[in-house]
């Protein structure tokens, strides 16, 4: 087992997992191996096909696949988003002079990339080794009585964060800006192209996005962020890639069940949550854009939906204030807005076995509650963890609005 965390750890990780995930869902293997529907298809049933697999897990310093192995990694917790933020690692190691990574060796580093790998190998086969996250490490504590170091991290996104700018972009479009600004931190760039100027963003000619929002000093990852709204894109940087693209609307879609089977629950997930906010559930949601185009000095507001009459006082107002919008512009805001405000009426929580599979850009369908439960979620984020006490799970969180609540009408 080249490579995971010890040969001792690791035939230790591997029978806890098992044992413990084996436990968790009676009857259904722990490492099922989900093959999911694409493009609106039959969604997978997490565990149909169950076959056990081996979870492994190394580190390295770098980006870099050569990069110096550190053996002694005893877990890793890896948090993605789809929500233009960071995702986030925390890896603990033991201390290990002997292998030239001591005490003296991690207080001595001033900057340090780490390199995560998650795999799963079938009883007999060759580890299919995933990267599930290289960033830069932002902290690092030692306890030395225990041996142990834990590092907390970053994903590459965290160079855009750190970085001010109040450059003008003459002429350049979205994916162009994304481009640039990826070569200067050192990451390629994977992007649809956009065609519109980011400069008719800020109408009447503005020819930099240093005006409106921008004519403070913002960070690059804002500037970032702020065009993928615009664009209607999702923005996100895994592993040395950054990606740009048209906001996910299908998506991979996996299958959790949660029913009654008489003498206890049938299900494939674990520690299911269920929560509603009856706020948005009984009160239509309205969101209001005010803009005004800088030079003609007129204003001017857009809603969604878009026949509201503000006159009325009913249901939940939310009112946004962005200067230099074009009339459409200011529309899409608002539909995004209030798509992204509705979605957050119910929510969907729960544990599995841990798989590479499930992204922040797929969606899950829970089924068997027979209740209004029952539908299909977008997943939001998902903790990985992987050690050697606690095997390999993953946390789940999905969101969605109800087709029949007042806040989605």
């Amino acid at each position: 087992m080249s490579g995971t965390i010890t040969r001792g750890a690791a035939l230790e990780l591997e029978t806890r997992a098992l044992e413990a995930n084996a436990r968790a869902i009676s009857g259904r293997d722990a490492f099922a191996s989900p093959a999911p529907a694409t493009g609106g298809g039959q969604a997978d049933d997490w565990g149909r096909e169950p076959r056990v697999r081996r979870p492994l897990l190394r580190a390295r310093v770098g980006e870099a696949a050569g990069g110096a192995e550190i053996q002694t990694i005893i877990s890793a917790e890896v948090t993605s988003n789809n929500a233009y933020q960071a995702d986030r690692l925390r890896a603990t190691f033991r201390l290990s002079p002997r292998d030239g990574f001591g005490l003296r060796w991690w207080g001595d580093q001033r900057k340090l990339i780490l390199s995560v790998d998650m795999g799963l190998a079938e009883p007999g086969g060759a580890p299919r080794w995933q990267t599930v996250f290289i960033g830069e490490v932002d902290s690092v504590e030692t306890n030395p009585a225990q041996g142990t170091v834990e590092c907390q991290a970053r994903d590459l996104s965290a160079r855009f964060v750190d970085a001010k700018t109040q450059e003008t972009f003459l002429n350049q479009t979205s994916s162009e800006v994304v481009q640039v600004l990826a070569g200067r931190r050192g990451l390629r760039a994977d992007v649809t192209p956009t065609t519109t100027l980011v400069s008719r963003y800020y109408k009447d000619d503005h020819e930099s996005v240093s005006g409106g929002e921008f004519r403070r000093a913002t960070t690059e990852w804002d500037l970032l962020a702020s065009l993928a709204r615009n664009e209607g894109f999702d923005l996100w940087v895994l592993g040395t890639t950054i990606y740009f693209h048209p906001a996910a609307k299908g998506g991979k879609l996996y299958r959790a069940e949660w029913g009654d089977g008489g003498a206890g629950p049938v299900c494939n997930v674990m520690n299911l949550r269920l929560e509603r906010d009856l706020t948005l559930a009984k009160n239509h949601v309205v969101v209001a854009v005010r803009s005004w185009h800088g030079k003609k000095g007129r204003g001017f507001t857009k809603t969604s939906p878009s026949n509201t009459n503000l006159q009325k006082g009913d249901g939940q107002r939310f009112t946004v204030v962005r200067p230099d919008l074009t009339e459409d512009q200011a529309q899409k805001l608002a539909d995004s807005i209030r798509e992204d405000i509705i979605k957050n009426e119910r929510l969907i929580r729960f544990d599995r076995p841990g798989d590479l599979s499930l992204t922040c850009r797929d969606k899950v369908q829970l089924a068997g509650t027979q209740s209004s439960w029952d539908q299909t979620y977008w997943v939001y984020e998902i903790n990985r963890s992987l050690s050697v006490d606690g095997g390999f799970l993953m946390h789940v969180s999905g969101k969605n609005h109800s087709p029949e609540s007042e806040g989605a009408r």
